[in-house]
C-alpha cells in the first residue's frame, strides 16, 4: 500500500495540479455531453433493444415490482431506469424514452471519472485526462450512449471493478466482487467476469494463504447480490436470467446440434423469440456433421472478432492502440511483467468471450466490443506517452490531441448519420398511420418504428410480451422478392394478412417505382395517403389493396 501511494506521487509529480485536474476534466464531460444531447434525435423513439428495455422498465415502474411472466434477460437496466421514470413521471411514451436516452448519455459522462483513476494508476495526470478523452468522444460510443442501451451502465461498472481490482486493500477486495454482482445482472455475460475476479485474487495472494477468508467473503457478497435477483426471476418467469441463457447459448446452442430432429434438410432445431423451432442453417455450417460445429463456430468467431476488432479501432483508437502494442513488444514491457498486467489481460480475454460467441454466430455487432473500450483507452497512452516524451511544446501536444479526438469524431458522426433526422421522424409519423390503418404491409424503410407506433398508439397500456420478454408485433411485415411481379408477391402474401402496400421511389427496386409513378396502372390499388398531401420530405405513398378486382384479373 505504501508503495503503491509512492508511485501515485512519483507519477503526479511536476503534473497538473488537482484543481487543474478537475477543472479540466468537467471541461472535457461538459463538451461530451453537449455532442451527445446534439445527436439526441428528438421524436424518434427507441427500437429493438432499446425498447424492449423501456417497456419492462414502463412497467416496472407501473406496479412497483418486478413484472411477472416477462422473462426479458438483462433486465438489471430497466429495473434502474424504473426507478427514474418513478421519479420524474412523465405523460406521454416519448417523454418517457427520452428521459432513458438522458439516463444513459448521463451514465456515459459519469464514466470518464473512474477511467481517469484507472488511467491514473500507470500513467500521470496529464495523460489520464487524454485517456478520458479518448473514451468520452469516441463516437460510437456516443452514439450508443443515446440509444437507451444498457452499455453506459455496463461499462461504468465494469471500469470500476477493474479501477478497484488493481487495488491491494481489503476493501477493494470486497467492492470488486459486490460490483461483479451487479455487473452480472445488467448483463448475464457478466457471470463470467466472477471466474476471472478469482482467479486474480488466487494469483496475486498464492503466497498468503490466510488472506483467501477474504475471497470467501468476496464470493459472498458477489452472491447476495445475484441469488435475491436470480430467486425473484425464477419465481416471476420460470427462469433465473443469469445461469439459464449462459447455459442455453453456450453449451446448449451446441447440445441442439448433437441432437436428431424432425427438421427438414437445412434446417435444425434452435432456440427463437418464440421459443425452440426449425431454423435456417447459416451458411457457414453448411454442410455440417454435428462433431464438427464446436471446430466451425470456433473458426468462424475467430475471424469474425479480429475483423470487428479492426473495425472497432477507427477512428479514435486506430491512431494510438496499434503503435502502442508495438511499444509495449519493442520496449520490453513484456518482460517487465508484474500482476497489474496480468489484471489488465485476464480482464480483456474475458470480456472477449461473449463476443467471440456472438460473432461466432454471425451476430455482427460492434456493441460487444464496446465493453472493452476502457482498456483501450489505457493502452492507447503508451504511444501518448512517447509522442510527449519527443516535444517539447507538451501544452500544445495536450490540446492538440484533445481537440483533435473531438474534430475526428464529428466528423465521424456527420458521416454515419446519413439519414435527415426529420426524414426519420416523418418515418415515425407514416408509422404510426400504418399501425392505425393497415394489418399488414410490405418491409420497407417506413415500417422500422412499428413496435414503437404500436406501444404509443395504445399508450400507457402496453401489450403481454412474447415467451422471449420482446415486445411483440401486431401488424404484419412482408419481406419482398423482387423476382415475383407486384400481382405474384400480393397473392403469394393474401393469407397471411398482407392488406396494404408501403411505396417508396426507392431507385434499387423493380416494382415499386413504376406503382409511384404510375398507379392509375394498378386499378386493385386504392390510394389512402401520399407524402405529397401532408407536406413530407419522403416520397411515400400508402395503398389498399382491393383483393376483389384483383382476382377478376386474369
Amino acid at each position: 500500500m505504501v508503495n503503491e501511494i509512492k508511485n501515485q506521487i512519483n507519477r503526479n509529480s511536476k503534473d497538473l495540479t488537482i484543481f487543474h485536474v478537475s477543472l479540466s476534466l468537467g471541461i472535457i464531460m461538459i463538451i461530451g455531453f453537449i455532442i451527445r444531447f446534439y445527436y439526441l434525435q428528438d421524436g424518434i423513439p427507441l427500437i429493438a433493444d432499446g425498447l424492449d428495455y423501456f417497456t419492462y422498465a414502463y412497467k416496472m415502474a407501473e406496479i412497483g415490482n418486478f413484472p411477472k411472466d416477462w422473462a426479458l434477460s438483462n433486465n438489471g437496466w430497466p429495473a434502474f431506469v424504473s426507478i427514474i421514470l418513478s421519479i420524474i413521471n412523465a405523460d406521454t411514451f416519448l417523454e418517457n424514452t427520452v428521459i432513458q436516452r438522458l439516463t444513459s448519455m448521463t451514465i456515459s459522462i459519469l464514466t470518464a471519472i473512474p477511467i481517469f483513476f484507472l488511467c491514473n494508476r500507470f500513467f500521470n495526470r496529464t495523460f489520464s485526462l487524454i485517456g478520458v478523452s479518448i473514451f468520452i468522444f469516441e463516437p460510437r460510443i456516443i452514439l450508443n450512449s443515446t440509444m437507451g442501451l444498457t452499455e453506459p451502465i455496463y461499462i461504468l461498472f465494469l471500469t470500476l471493478i477493474l479501477f478497484f481490482s488493481f487495488k491491494d486493500s481489503k476493501n477493494a477486495t470486497y467492492i470488486s466482487f459486490f460490483l461483479a454482482g451487479i455487473f452480472a445482472i445488467l448483463r448475464w455475460e457478466g457471470l463470467l467476469l466472477i471466474f476471472g475476479l478469482v482467479t486474480l485474487f488466487i494469483f496475486k495472494n498464492k503466497h498468503k494463504k490466510k488472506d483467501f477468508k477474504k475471497l470467501f467473503l468476496g464470493i459472498m457478497l458477489f452472491l447476495i447480490i445475484v441469488i435475491p435477483i436470480s430467486y425473484i426471476n425464477l419465481e416471476n418467469t420460470g427462469k433465473d436470467g443469469l445461469i439459464s441463457p449462459l447455459l442455453m447459448y453456450g453449451p446448449g446452442y451446441i447440445a441442439f446440434w448433437m441432437e436428431d430432429d424432425e427438421c427438414p434438410d437445412g434446417e435444425k432445431m434452435q432456440p427463437t423469440e418464440e421459443g425452440i423451432a426449425c431454423s435456417p442453417i447459416d451458411e457457414y455450417l453448411q454442410p455440417v456433421n454435428s462433431k464438427d460445429v464446436f471446430g466451425l463456430l470456433l473458426k468462424n468467431g475467430i475471424e469474425n472478432t479480429i475483423k470487428f476488432f479492426g473495425w472497432a479501432l477507427i477512428p479514435s483508437f486506430i491512431m494510438f492502440f496499434p503503435i502502442s502494442i508495438i511499444l509495449i513488444v519493442k520496449n520490453g514491457l513484456i518482460k517487465n511483467w508484474n500482476s497489474d498486467k496480468t489484471v489488465i489481460v485476464v480482464f480483456a480475454i474475458i470480456l472477449l468471450i461473449p463476443a467471440l460467441y456472438a460473432f461466432s454466430r454471425n451476430f455482427n455487432d460492434l456493441r460487444y466490443l464496446y465493453v472493452i473500450f476502457p482498456i483501450l483507452s489505457l493502452v492507447s497512452l503508451v504511444f501518448v506517452r512517447q509522442i510527449f516524451d519527443k516535444h517539447v511544446q507538451k501544452k500544445v501536444i495536450y490540446v492538440a490531441i484533445i481537440i483533435g479526438l473531438v474534430i475526428i469524431s464529428l466528423i465521424f458522426l456527420e458521416e454515419r448519420i446519413t439519414t435527415n433526422s426529420q426524414i426519420e421522424i416523418e418515418r415515425y409519423e407514416v408509422s404510426k398511420f400504418l399501425v392505425k390503418n393497415t394489418d399488414g404491409v410490405n418491409l420497407s424503410s417506413f415500417t422500422k418504428y412499428f413496435k414503437a407506433a404500436e406501444i404509443e398508439y395504445d399508450w400507457p397500456n402496453l401489450p403481454p410480451p412474447n415467451v422471449a420478454g420482446h415486445m411483440p408485433l401486431q401488424t404484419k411485415k412482408f419481406v419482398i422478392d423482387e423476382d415475383l411481379t407486384l400481382e405474384e408477391f400480393i397473392k403469394q402474401n393474401k393469407e397471411d394478412g398482407l392488406t396494404h402496400l408501403v411505396v417508396e421511389n426507392m431507385i434499387d427496386s423493380k416494382i415499386f417505382p413504376e406503382v409511384y409513378d404510375n398507379p392509375k396502372n394498378y386499378p386493385f390499388l386504392e390510394k389512402i395517403y401520399d407524402g405529397k398531401d401532408s407536406e413530407l420530405i419522403s416520397k411515400v405513398k400508402i395503398f389498399r389493396i382491393n383483393y376483389d378486382i384483383l382476382d377478376q384479373q386474369k
